[in-house]
């Protein structure tokens, strides 16, 4: 996925740009400036990847292994702490998307990954999904099926010899984070931006900065009502 702009990994920060930077991520307090500024670079092209669901998954995942790799050797527990300052999400999550991007960022797995939902590509690339089903899911979006969590479950289970029963960590996974939902939010508006009519638009901005007023005031959302669009 190429990203428009300046390639952030090797451009020089100001002073004001690194100010900020170490406030907002104590993790990287005793790491060298060199570093730091790559990190950053990365950084950046996570928050401008955000908004493209599928795509941005695997970019932000191959980002992340990235990072991860270049912290390896600046202490134990770096690149965990990094995640959750810096990018706003769990180590877990960082987790998901880096197996997210190695089962799938490979140019084959381009056609197929269109036709999945992000919830599949995680299960599918979970660490203990057997290759076959894997290879079962890809085929069958190659052709043209849309695989769900629910199909990815299925097979995974029919190569696995497991009841597609819930668990508490599957129940967990299925909770996004602050960049998937932001990405499933910034996908959504930009489906309907170029087919709705201004008025309608501007109702839509209306009803989210009253969500996001609630959110700021609140720290909770309540019920809102939400009228007809049309």
């Amino acid at each position: 996925m190429q990203l428009e702009g300046t390639d952030m990994s090797t451009q020089t920060m100001t002073a004001e740009e690194q100010a900020i930077v170490d406030a907002a991520c104590g993790a990287l307090a005793d790491v060298p400036k060199d570093v730091k500024q790559r990190v950053e670079g990365f950084a950046k092209k996570i928050d401008q990847a955000k908004g493209r669901e599928n795509e941005a998954i695997l970019y932000i995942g191959r980002t992340l292994k990235t990072v991860h790799d270049m912290l390896a050797n600046h202490g134990d527990g770096t690149f965990g702490k990094w995640v959750e300052e810096r990018c706003a999400m769990s180590r877990r999550s960082a987790e998901r998307y880096m197996n997210a991007a190695e089962v799938f960022s490979d140019e084959g797995s381009r056609q197929a990954v269109a036709n999945m939902t992000a919830e599949s590509l995680y299960e599918l690339s979970r660490d203990t999904t057997p290759e076959d089903a894997i290879t079962e899911a890809k085929v069958r979006a190659e052709n043209g099926e849309r695989i769900t969590l629910a199909k990815a479950k299925e097979i995974v289970a029919s190569h696995s010899g497991e009841q597609d029963e819930p668990s508490d960590e599957g129940d967990e996974e299925r909770e996004p984070d602050v960049l998937e939902l932001s990405a499933m939010v910034d996908s959504a508006l930009h489906r309907v931006a170029d087919r709705w009519p201004r008025q309608k638009l501007t109702l839509l901005a209306d009803k989210l900065e009253s969500l996001a007023s609630e959110i700021r005031s609140n720290g909770r959302l309540g019920f809102m009502e939400v009228g007809d669009a049309d």
